[in-house]
């Protein structure tokens, strides 16, 4: 049972996951599901990630070997180095998602296990204003907006109605940690 959530604030972003993988009467299992990325000392990038546990590891273990090779001098492959805006970043990484998900999604299904992941990024470019995408395990994303200052993944039912009533841009980085 996951659950991740990002608020868009105009002071700038919070981010928040659970750690909990799996839980039986006896068996408690975590792992942590917010990923910091930092590649340059002018971005910043957050993700967040709900769904198939081995498919955000290995998307974020390709994130990783990307910006090593990009640091090594290699080219033409984008990479959260070389995005010039934070929906080329979402792109980037839902596009690596789609592409890990495709590999193993035959072995899974035929166990019945579905391979998708869902992701929350977060971050900010300099130059540019911060900003938070949901990436679908299709691929494709979309930004929070004034309206809806808010992205939640995982179990997001329960804390929807207050996220409703509360979640507005206006408020303070602190509040907004607070109703996290």
């Amino acid at each position: 049972m996951t659950y991740c959530l990002g608020l868009a604030l105009d002071e700038g972003l919070v981010m928040a996951a659970d750690s909990r993988t799996n839980a039986g009467i006896d068996y408690v299992t975590t792992y942590s599901k917010l990923h910091v990325f930092q590649p340059a000392p002018d971005r910043i990038f957050v993700l967040l990630s709900a769904g198939n546990l081995a498919t955000t590891q290995e998307v974020m273990n390709r994130i990783r070997r990307d910006l090593d090779r990009a640091r090594d001098g290699a080219v033409g492959k984008p990479t959260l180095l070389t995005a010039g805006y934070l929906f080329e970043a979402a792109d980037y990484v839902g596009r690596l998602s789609l592409e890990v998900q495709h590999q193993h999604a035959p072995a899974l299904a035929a166990s019945g296990v579905s391979a998708e992941t869902t992701l929350i990024l977060g971050g900010q470019i300099a130059g540019q204003p911060h900003g938070l995408y949901l990436i679908y395990p299709q691929g494709n994303y979309f930004a929070a907006s004034p309206e809806t200052c808010y992205l939640q993944i995982g179990e997001n039912k329960y804390g929807k109605p207050a996220l409703d009533r509360i979640a507005s841009p206006r408020l303070s980085l602190e509040d907004g940690a607070r109703l996290c």
